[in-house]
């Protein structure tokens, strides 16, 4: 969103620089931004249920040896957690690299042409904020003839495509358009057409 298409929507000097001003420069892709979102939800549950078991533990402290039981579970119980949540954050950052990488490569359907990765994806390495073969896992699948037809790829790109016809030639070496360019050129075509 720029200036010229925020007055082309009728609003004043004032409320587009008030716009601008605000979110200037501070747009992040949707993708990054759900994946941080599902994140920091996330975390803030992990806080609240933290809360409580403190809390629960501060009500059981008369009882040393309770308490020591207590504790054990609840570090056993929160390591759990911790290996569950680094699961699933994993697959939604997997989910997130794949879908930016698809619409990179001009997949007509990421739903469908991330089904196809699905066995690639199930031993996926991250590195950083990339998967480890992904590219080549993709290229695979533009080249391939059972599946490159997933991909909006310009015909420039294809080789070996016909890209039509020369139309023959009149005596004179101008093309033949198919409209007579003489009067007897034209008596002619209207003669062989009755």
């Amino acid at each position: 969103m720029n200036k010229e298409k925020l007055a082309k929507l009728g609003l004043s000097e004032e409320q587009i620089n008030l716009i601008m001003g605000d979110f200037e420069g501070n747009f992040i892709p949707k993708a990054r931004f759900n994946e941080v979102n599902n994140e920091l939800k996330q975390l803030k549950e992990s806080l609240k249920e933290r809360d409580s078991q403190l809390e629960e533990l501060k009500s059981n402290a008369a009882d040393s040896n309770a308490l020591k039981a207590q504790i054990d579970e609840l570090i056993n119980t929160n390591k759990a957690k911790e290996q569950e949540y680094e699961a699933k954050f994993k697959g939604v950052k997997l989910d997130s690299i794949v879908a930016s990488e698809l619409m990179k490569a001009k997949a007509k359907n990421i739903t469908a042409t991330k089904a196809l990765l699905s066995d690639f994806l199930s031993d996926a390495e991250l590195e950083g904020d990339t998967i480890k073969g992904l590219d080549k896992q993709i290229k695979s699948l533009i080249e391939a003839d059972d599946t490159k037809f997933l991909f909006d790829i310009k015909e420039s790109e294809n080789k070996g495509i016909l890209k039509g016809f020369t139309p023959s030639e009149r005596k004179d070496g101008t093309p033949n358009t198919g409209k007579p360019q003489t009067l007897s050129e034209a008596i002619r075509m209207q003669i062989g057409n009755n």
